[in-house]
């Protein structure tokens, strides 16, 4: 089968169909049915993942075509395998928040998370690992559906009214709120590095980080690493940590775009990181400076994101970027 450059770019979401360069001629259609099923083609050495239905052509499927709750209510298409066990699964709804893969919730009891790109997970390796440890702040992992070796998708528990932090973090922030939260986030970040046996989440942030407003239970999710597809030493701990307090800027920008007190936000900012650290090290010595500069060095990358992916969100990381100068981090 061949698809041109315009058809394969109709089978990604929209904010990744500049990734598309060219025609494809490796095209693979693993069917559900008649006008369903999941297509892998290659384009620029890269192999994209497109759950599709079919009239005149081939489009990528929405929530409304049911194509998620087809593959998990059905044995799977030859080529296709997983550890999940097949159910009677109907609606479904789409995950709305910028990801760089596409979420779909399934019956509001498991949550199916499509790759983008079929290759070899470093988060199916690591969510594993962190089941075997006993880390119980994972929403439980069902199964894993693979094309050979390659992950084309996970399939997780669902938490029903969880909403990842750009919500419920910016909520909290808007009331000025540094309390009990960031100590149960700190206690998570480092049971879940004692867990993942000296490994790293690779892209921490409050955006992989769930809860629920009746309950003060942490999730972590989405362990893929850099949306950039740059790759960082595995055992660098300390950037997880600076990630983590990246995102404590950022959801500060977020909190003053929708009108709260800057001053008092840049306080929240500074309040919230320093109880994260404390509670992290739990008065262990480490560098300051050099988390700072690791800070500064990944907000550069966050703005690069932006300009890349999501222009709207470039204010984010320009006020970050504005506020560490004005804190001094990474002028050492």
């Amino acid at each position: 089968m061949h698809l041109t450059a315009a058809a394969c770019k109709q089978l990604l979401p929209p904010t990744r169909q500049d990734l598309i360069k060219c025609d494809s001629n490796q095209v693979f259609d693993f069917k559900i049915d008649d006008a369903s099923g999941v297509l892998i083609f290659e384009s620029d050495e890269q192999f994209f993942i497109a759950p599709y239905v079919k009239g005149l052509d081939y489009q990528r499927a929405q929530a409304a075509d049911g194509v998620s709750a087809k593959l998990l209510s059905n044995p799977l298409p030859a080529g296709l395998s997983s550890t999940f066990q097949a159910g009677d699964y109907k609606k479904e709804r789409m995950i709305t928040a910028e990801q760089s893969n596409q979420s779909i919730v399934v019956d509001d009891q498991v949550i199916v998370k499509w790759q983008l790109v079929a290759k070899e997970s470093v988060d199916a390796r690591k969510q594993e690992l962190l089941s075997r440890n006993g880390f119980t702040y994972l929403p439980k992992l069902l199964g894993n559906i693979y094309w050979d070796t390659r992950l084309i998708a996970s399939v997780n528990k669902y938490i029903p009214g969880a909403q990842d932090g750009w919500k419920w973090c910016v909520d909290l922030a808007k009331d000025g709120d540094a309390g009990r939260w960031v100590e149960n986030l700190a206690l998570l970040t480092k049971q879940m590095h004692e867990s993942l046996d000296g490994l790293t989440h690779g892209d921490l942030h409050v955006g992989q980080i769930l809860k629920t407003d009746d309950s003060d239970m942490l999730w972590v999710i989405d362990f893929e690493g850099d949306p950039l597809g740059i790759i960082d030493d595995e055992l660098d701990q300390l950037r997880d940590i600076a990630s983590m307090c990246v995102s404590f800027f950022h959801v500060g920008a977020v909190a003053i775009k929708y009108g709260s007190n800057t001053t008092m936000i840049k306080e929240w900012i500074i309040a919230t990181q320093d109880k994260f650290l404390a509670a992290y090290f739990g008065g262990k010595r480490f560098d300051l400076s050099q988390l700072q500069q690791k800070m500064r060095v990944l907000e550069d990358r966050e703005l690069e994101y932006a300009n890349k992916f999501l222009n709207y969100w470039r204010y984010a990381p320009e006020f970050a970027i504005g506020y560490m100068q004005e804190l001094g981090y990474g002028s050492n």
